[in-house]
């Protein structure tokens, strides 16, 4: 019987200690403290301890020893010790139980500090649509160089010797389609362009960032194609084709897939669909189509109008309103939408678009406003999902992009799903969760095992979401019979009789004014 008991016992004590903590292997964990705000990263399994003057290092040992903690590193021999926590402690668990140790000053995590990546672009001030989409904390996830995507700008063509682009230019894969021969394709490296539109947009996609250059792209890395489809001609770079539009989609997705490399293209274009329908052309139709097939993504301006009513005529143009399409609209510095934009159950998310602070062909830098703008935005941020996930589909970067916009009083026809935030966008993708909400942190009692008679009561450590008033707890054995009820959080080992408790394994229950919560430890006599 003593033999089946010991087993049990162990089967207990293991299940108590089944979650593990080791400091030297430089885990991170989520550390609340005291605080209800963000969380910080903090070495897992460790602490920081300053003794009180005067502490000897024999007091020191049997302290440690006696409640589970381990010597780690001295960093300031004998009055900074960096510990290691009991097995199964939390960091606030263990930060609790070693500010209660009549020798501690002080205990406090081993936190966790990164680089941060805020680029050295002088005229990143100028970008305020980069903190509206809370680009900052998405280059922490991702700044697009861990998989390098192709981001091809479908537009007017850009200006291969900006100083803040021209590195990030495709070496070989630059290409215009002259309407004047049925769309005919030519190679141009570096590319040119008619106008300063196409070197603006890709600018805001994906300018050389932190090269003490201009401004600063969304997407730090990856490989800017620039496909051509306006004509330096009597029009005036204003117009292209189907024919175009379609050849360049097509070459970008067979360049994609010849390649094995994930694309996105940004389209800052379009136009209203046939008068007798409300679908676009069968060609564009069949671009979009033949690129969804190679998984690229699609990205377009919702389109722009003149009028300031946003009842008359603002429906989404040709390409965005066709299924698999992003469609991006814009909003302006307050975060509110435009009267310029278009707006219809077409779009997808919302993105900055008036006096967008970007590149000019030939000339430094200019402000423009339209959707032209607010699409970039987007195609930067699938370049960067992508980075980080070259394996996802198109409908999944679409999914994230979608469930992780900020909300504007639920899917509506002038925001879609909401702003676009990369950080959101970029954190689902990675971790699953766009949002970090507090975790929910474990009961905890220690010392654990709990050894009564040694000189430390056992102490039950609240975690601060569960900090209140009207502290009740209530111990209870394997068999459910309360064993004692407590108003404060330690307990002597006795029951109520008095009695000392015997060995085993047990519950505890606590409850406060703002919650309640549960958990167990071991008791040896």
């Amino acid at each position: 019987m003593k033999k089946f008991f010991r087993g049990l016992l162990f089967f207990a004590l293991s299940a108590v200690f089944s979650e593990l903590a080791f400091c030297g292997g430089f885990k991170i964990e989520k550390y609340y403290g005291k605080m209800s705000g963000s969380p910080r990263d903090v070495v897992s399994g460790c602490a920081i301890v300053k003794f009180k003057a005067g502490t000897t290092a024999g007091q020191i040992s049997d302290a440690l020893s006696r409640t589970g903690f381990k010597k780690d590193v001295w960093l300031d021999e004998p009055s900074l010790l960096r510990v290691e926590l009991p097995e199964a402690m939390s960091v606030a668990q263990g930060i609790l139980a070693l500010g209660q140790l009549a020798i501690v000053e002080a205990a406090e995590p081993d936190g966790v500090y990164k680089n941060q990546k805020i680029p050295n672009d002088p005229y990143l001030n100028s970008q305020y649509g980069l903190s509206y989409i809370s680009a900052t904390p998405g280059w922490e996830f991702e700044t697009g160089v861990s998989s390098p995507a192709l981001i091809a700008i479908v537009d007017s063509g850009i200006d291969g010797t900006h100083p803040d682009i021209k590195n990030r230019l495709s070496a070989d894969k630059n290409a215009w389609f002259d309407l004047n021969n049925g769309g005919q394709m030519h190679y141009e490296n570096p590319p040119t362009y008619c106008d300063a539109h196409g070197s603006h947009v890709a600018g805001i996609a994906a300018a050389q960032t932190n090269n003490a250059e201009g401004v600063a792209g969304v997407a730090w890395g990856g490989e800017v194609v620039s496909l051509r489809i306006f004509q330096s001609d009597a029009l005036n770079c204003d117009y292209t084709s189907d024919t175009a539009i379609y050849s360049a989609v097509k070459y970008i997705s067979d360049v994609a897939q010849a390649t094995g490399r994930r694309a996105v293209v940004n389209m800052s274009l379009g136009g209203m669909p046939s008068s007798t329908s409300d679908i676009c052309s069968i060609s564009q139709r069949l671009a979009v189509d033949y690129a969804l097939s190679r998984n690229v993504v699609l990205v377009a301006a919702a389109g722009n109008y003149a009028a300031p009513d946003p009842t008359v005529g603002q429906a989404v143009m040709c390409p965005a309103r066709i299924p698999g399409v992003i469609a991006v609209s814009a909003f302006d510095q307050n975060g509110k939408v435009t009267y310029f934009s278009a707006r219809g159950p077409q779009v997808a998310v919302s993105a900055p678009g008036s006096a967008v602070f970007s590149i000019n062909a030939g000339d430094g830098y200019v402000n423009m406003s339209g959707t032209s703008m607010s699409a970039p935005f987007v195609a930067g941020a699938v370049g960067l999902l992508l980075s980080a996930k070259p394996t996802a589909s198109a409908t999944t970067v679409i999914n994230w992009l979608e469930n992780s916009a900020d909300p504007v009083g639920g899917f509506t026809e002038t925001y879609g799903y909401g702003r676009l935030n990369v950080y959101k966008a970029l954190r689902l993708a990675v971790t699953g969760s766009a949002v970090d909400p507090k975790a929910e942190e474990k009961m905890t009692a220690f010392p654990n095992p709990f050894r009564p008679g040694r000189g430390e009561p056992l102490t039950f450590l609240i975690p601060a979401s569960l900090s209140g008033s009207d502290t009740k707890i209530r111990i209870y054995n394997m068999n459910g019979d309360l064993v004692r009820s407590l108003a404060a959080p330690s307990w002597d080992g006795k029951n109520e009789a008095g009695l000392s408790a015997a060995s085993g394994v047990y519950i505890f229950y606590v409850e406060t004014s703002v919650g309640n919560g549960r958990g167990r430890f071991a008791l040896i006599k």
